[in-house]
């Protein structure tokens, strides 16, 4: 049976730590009085408050079980994004609270769509509170609840699964807690790293912790509206380039390389080596189209080719130029590999690389049992079996992705949307890429999309980033009873 007391008690821990968060941008404004103190200090509080009261109602000294462990992510999820839309409608950037929520689901999923048709004109403070969400969001909050507490049991394990998904991930520690703290460490050097080099390269402070944690996210919200393309820096490129590309890394496997002190570990991991190789694959591809199709300088569109191809593999979603305009086998690689994502236990999105590895082997797999009957072969991955109720739940996955996404792309339509940008919206929404086509593209926002159809895109956001299972088993009958 679920307790409700314990799964609440954790929810109200969960939004003390939001609370927390929300001190950064507060103290922001406070600094720069950009007139938007008052918004951010409600929200505060109301995080702070609703937090605090949850705890004090609700004591609860057991173990977090597997069941409420799905639950507390999802409710976790929609209840920060809930709150977290507050500022944007206090501050009146939105006329309309659904486009205040989609805003921020898009941040904490770490999608990277957004509602702004304007962003400059939005106060520094709430672009960095807007980089935050997707910052948190990146490892998941979840998971920082997990480093934090003790009260984790096999729960814990089943929200650390629920934030870090994978059929064959490296195994940090043998207590979950540990596993958690040794990610969060990683991701805060990284991210502190990452915006010492942004101001070293000239950005100003807000520029730099927003696209700090835009790029380690995976997030894709830019504090300009032409994205990064309005630097005009290859420095700045290269450097957002590199970490856009690290944090497509299965974060454990870091961890293990970092520990072994040896890149040796990064390349006998079969999911990174496909992973890199299939990067610069792409970006040779779109380079060599571009240099057919377009003249230009050639150090440039190699850096432009291989930029875009790392945001779109990534799902990240920040731009370096407006590939609408590139040519149309370009183009078309851009939307395919809106379907593709980087690796297992990373801050990005979409089906991951190690899901078509692990297809490509079950279907060779199935080619050599026709031909030879009474063989026995097993699939590996780094050396390891992996068991067929695994490659059969991989695949399931895929399936139910691509059926999410159709749906989607009809009841968008059925909003008004045209064709092109509610197949690539729905399809930009579950996969947590955000830049879809169109209208929808690197040049466009979602302003235009009306209230019904930001709510369906908000849905999808949430079942691509907690892997369409952990939110979806809630509504399964049988989950509520003993």
């Amino acid at each position: 049976m679920i307790r409700l007391r314990c799964v609440l008690n954790a929810l109200g821990k969960i939004l003390l730590i939001v609370a927390f968060a929300m001190l950064v941008p507060l103290i922001w404004s406070a600094a720069r009085l950009d007139g938007v103190t008052l918004s951010l200090l409600l929200t505060t509080l109301i995080y702070a408050v609703l937090g605090a009261g949850l705890i004090i109602l609700t004591k609860e000294r057991g173990h977090i079980r597997a069941k409420e462990g799905f639950l507390i992510v999802t409710l976790s999820w929609l209840v920060v994004s809930f709150i977290g839309a507050l500022p944007y409608y206090f501050g009146g950037v939105f006329p309309d609270y659904v486009s205040c929520f989609f805003e921020t689901m898009s941040g904490f999923t770490t999608t990277g769509g957004t509602a702004l048709s304007d962003i400059e004109a939005v106060p520094d403070s709430l672009l960095i509170w807007r980089a935050m969400t997707q910052w948190l969001g990146g490892l998941g909050v979840v998971v920082l609840f997990v480093a934090i507490l003790s009260q984790v049991d096999t729960g814990g394990l089943t929200m650390l699964r629920a934030e870090l998904s994978g059929p064959f991930n490296e195994k940090i520690s043998s207590k979950v807690q540990d596993s958690a703290i040794k990610l969060w460490l990683i991701y805060l050097v990284l991210s502190v790293t990452l915006i010492l080099l942004l101001l070293a390269g000239g950005m100003s402070l807000t520029d730099a912790v927003c696209h700090g944690f835009s790029a380690i996210s995976t997030g894709g919200f830019s504090s300009y509206n032409e994205s990064v393309a309005a630097f005009h820096s290859a420095y700045v490129e290269w450097v957002v380039m590199i970490f856009m590309f690290i944090g497509g890394v299965s974060f454990p496997l870091i961890y293990k390389t970092v520990s072994s002190r040896s890149p040796k570990t990064l390349f006998r991991n079969e999911e990174f080596r496909v992973y890199l190789f299939f990067t610069l694959f792409i970006a040779a591809v779109i380079f060599i189209d571009l240099m057919i199709h377009r003249s230009g300088d050639a150090g440039v569109t190699l850096r432009t080719a291989l930029f875009q191809t790392v945001s779109q593999l990534t799902t990240c979603g920040l731009s370096a130029t407006d590939y609408e305009l590139w040519p149309s086998t370009s183009y078309m690689i851009m939307f395919c590999l809106m379907m593709i994502g980087a690796s297992y236990s990373s801050t990005s999105g979409s089906l991951k690389i190690g899901t078509y590895v692990l297809a490509y082997r079950s279907l060779k797999s199935q080619f050599f049992r026709m031909l030879h009957p009474r063989a026995l072969t097993e699939i590996r991955i780094n050396g390891r079996p992996i068991h067929e109720k695994t490659v059969m739940k991989v695949l399931q996955f895929a399936s139910l992705f691509f059926i999410l996404a159709f749906i989607g792309s009809v009841l968008l339509s059925m909003c008004g949307m045209p064709f092109k940008e509610a197949l690539t919206g729905a399809m930009a929404a579950i996969s947590n890429n955000g830049v879809a086509m169109g209208a929808l593209g690197p040049s466009g926002n979602y302003a235009f999309v009306p209230s019904s159809g930001k709510i369906i895109l908000s849905m999808l956001m949430l079942l691509g980033r907690m892997e369409i299972y952990t939110v979806l088993i809630v509504f399964v009958p049988a989950f509520w009873k003993k």
